[in-house]
């Protein structure tokens, strides 16, 4: 299970489940990995591409925040996604499609800054739940810390 946890990699799972697996796996990580600057790194490296590069560019390593930003670009890359691609039929469960339509492919690359923009978008239209956010910033609750009204540190 050790070699399983070093291998993990989000693939296409969503980022729940990746995280989900990861924190099963976790626990028989060695005492090596258990620091938490250590287990968000491997978090975040084992994050799909087209998420991780977002992630990476975080100043913060603090894991919950890690998780929270990845399913924000998830979320919105499934958004941007289903967007441009509305009145194009989805798979139906046959196996055949006739070349008529495109197959279902949530999870492809996208250029960075259009999902930053889309991100940023989703985060105006809906907060999630603020009152589990905290800002590195100040360590207060219900803002992270690009939202907050207080000076950077």
């Amino acid at each position: 299970m050790e070699k399983e946890f070093l291998s993990l990699y989000q693939g296409q799972m969503t980022v729940d489940a990746y995280q989900q697996r990861y924190e099963e796996l976790f626990f028989i990580a060695p005492v090596s990995m258990q620091a938490e600057d250590t287990k968000t790194r491997r978090f975040v490296m084992g994050l799909r591409g087209s998420i991780r590069e977002h992630v990476l560019g975080l100043e913060k390593k603090i894991y919950n925040e890690a998780i929270q930003i990845a399913r924000v670009i998830e979320s919105s890359q499934r958004e941007r996604y289903f967007a441009q691609n509305r009145g194009i039929k989805r798979p139906n469960g046959n196996s055949y499609n006739g070349g008529n339509t495109k197959t279902f492919k949530p999870f492809r690359t996208q250029d960075f800054n259009a999902a930053a923009k889309t991100t940023s978008a989703a985060q105006q239209q809906q907060k999630p739940n603020n009152e589990r956010v905290k800002c590195f910033n100040y360590n207060h609750l219900g803002h992270i810390a690009r939202e907050c009204p207080k000076p950077k540190k």
